[in-house]
């Protein structure tokens, strides 16, 4: 989904005549929202490498503390 070609989209279908602007909200709060949940995701994945290094840190830790 590319959000700016959809909201340019959205805001050639308001500016014609006979829109509804209540269907224009609606579909502005969705391309919000869908903006929200990926720039959510985006952050939980350039997380992930550093929470995995965290982890196998602490795991490597737990197990030579396990052998003595």
């Amino acid at each position: 989904m590319n959000p700016a070609g959809v909201l340019a989209q959205l805001i050639e279908r308001a500016a014609q005549p006979g829109s509804r602007p209540a269907e224009f909200g609606a579909q502005l709060a969705e391309l919000w929202r869908h903006r929200r949940l990926r720039r959510t995701q985006l952050e939980g994945e350039r997380d992930e490498p550093l929470l995995c290094a965290v982890m196998q840190v602490a795991l490597n830790a737990a197990g030579a503390f396990g052998q003595r």
